[in-house]
């Protein structure tokens, strides 16, 4: 089975914290200029990211979703439940966009086999302000 990144945007000008722990509240902000928060679905295998670029970005959209597992149809179902637990709108990414953020897929492995701990690890480094 081949790893794959689903990659979703949409629109959000709140209080983006909140709207990722509505979705799930193991969602931890991540290292980085961008405000984004991560988690990693130990039940479903899979590694969640959602950012909100807004200014940084000269784009039509303000929220990036991605989902990375070795399973697609579970993937896009994330994206349901995160577009209903946050109601955040989503729709396709550009496909640019995807390409880059498909990139999240090489990493999957270490999250497979570390699971919790690699994503404790990025939530650390997020506290320590890089």
């Amino acid at each position: 089975m081949s790893i794959t990144t689903l990659t979703r945007v949409g629109d959000f000008y709140g209080d983006f914290r909140a709207a990722t722990s509505d979705f799930m509240p193991e969602m931890r902000r991540l290292p980085g200029t961008i405000e984004k928060y991560g988690a990693w679905n130990e039940k479903k295998g899979q590694v969640i990211i959602a950012s909100n670029p807004r200014e940084k970005l000269k784009s039509n959209y303000s929220v990036i979703l991605t989902v990375t597992s070795e399973y697609p149809e579970g993937n896009v179902q994330t994206s349901l439940d995160f577009a209903a637990a946050t109601k955040i709108w989503l729709r396709q990414a550009p496909r640019e966009l995807e390409r880059i953020m498909g990139g999240i897929s090489l990493t999957f492995p270490i999250f497979r086999k570390h699971g919790k701990k690699s994503m404790q690890y990025l939530h650390a480094v997020a506290a320590q302000g890089f």
